[in-house]
């Protein structure tokens, strides 16, 4: 007969189908050897005796091996659609997971496009505040040295009307110190002629000492106004053409100057890259690179002005030149502490 359920050794951890599939296999290698058993000619089966033990073993073994069978069967389809349908769960959750992913993967990408959006229009709001701050006070620059140009202008008219008023008492009282003497000198008898002359010699004099340090004092007050208007006129030239610089470098267009001698000077300045521009080394780079070229620019105007030196507009480029050497050299000296630790 049929033994019991045989369970293997080893059972699986997910899934139910194979122990169904291992107790089939058990079941007909008993079925077989049942039925080799029964259908092996003995004289037991010869005759009545041999139907009626033929029938029961139909009915005791064949029949009950076959409703096992079909138990096994129905069990495998069960455990088959749960498993089948706990897998589509599985793959449905899978999916949903997925699509979530992309969903914020999208969003992700969204905000980060944003982000660049916001980063690109606080880069350009903070170019244009330095900007206008730079026109700003340049404008506030050159309107103060225009104030000081007409107290210069003041002064020096004030200058001329001291000096003609000085050359009236000049002339005035030499006048009247030589009438005086004259009329002093009539009244007098020949006994005391001696004596007052010697004073009025020693008066005159003093009034020639004292009239002396009013020329001197008025000269060293007519020089100290021409060097302060010398010194105000050339601060005003310099900072007219450091103004003329800084509107330069604030406009965008990309400006590739001339070259005389191809094969000494070259002068190549390009604008700073938008990603860079609040680099602080990027800027110091920049700014020494432009400081070589207007080096390069200078040496040009030189062997110019050497070529034409009565030419006043080579002059003029010259002494130019020069003042966005120095002004390049004030940026460079004015950078910030740490840029020029990282520049070392």
């Amino acid at each position: 007969t049929p033994s019991a359920t045989l369970v293997p050794r080893v059972l699986p951890t997910t899934s139910q189908v194979k122990i169904h599939i291992f107790t089939l296999i058990q079941q007909f290698l008993e079925f077989d050897k049942t039925c080799k058993k029964r259908i092996t000619p003995s004289v037991i089966t010869d005759g009545e005796r041999g139907f009626e033990q033929t029938k029961a073993c139909y009915l005791q073994e064949v029949i009950p091996f076959f409703q096992t069978i079909k138990d096994n069967f129905e069990g495998i389809q069960k455990v088959l659609t749960r498993e089948v349908k706990q897998m589509k769960d599985l793959f449905e959750e899978l999916e949903a997971e997925v699509a979530q992913c992309a969903v914020d993967r999208k969003h992700d990408a969204i905000d980060r496009k944003n982000l660049l959006i916001s980063n690109d229009n606080l880069i350009a709001e903070c170019l244009s505040k330095e900007v206008f701050s730079v026109v700003t006070k340049s404008e506030l620059n050159v309107a103060r040295f225009a104030k000081m140009h007409v107290v210069n202008t003041f002064v020096e008219a004030r200058c001329l009307a001291f000096e003609a008023e000085l050359a009236t008492l000049h002339d005035k009282s030499h006048q009247e110190n030589q009438g005086e003497l004259i009329k002093h000198f009539s009244k007098l008898e020949l006994t005391k002629v001696t004596d007052p002359v010697t004073n009025l010699q020693a008066q005159n004099d003093r009034f020639r000492a004292e009239n002396d340090k009013v020329k001197q004092h008025y000269k060293q007050l007519y020089d100290s106004i021409k060097i302060t208007r010398a010194k105000h006129i050339k601060q005003v030239t310099k900072l007219t053409a450091n103004n003329v610089t800084l509107k330069t470098s604030v406009s965008k267009a990309k400006v590739q100057p001339s070259v005389l001698t191809r094969t000494k000077h070259a002068v190549d300045v390009e604008l700073i890259v938008p990603r860079l521009r609040n680099n602080m080394d990027v800027h110091l780079d920049y700014l020494r690179h432009l400081k070589e070229s207007a080096e390069t620019i200078r040496d040009i105007v030189e062997e110019a002005k050497v070529v034409r030196p009565l030419d006043r507009s080579i002059v003029s480029a010259c002494r130019y030149t020069q003042h966005s050497q120095e002004l390049l050299e004030y940026a460079i000296g004015t950078c910030p502490q740490g840029s020029k630790q990282r520049a070392k």
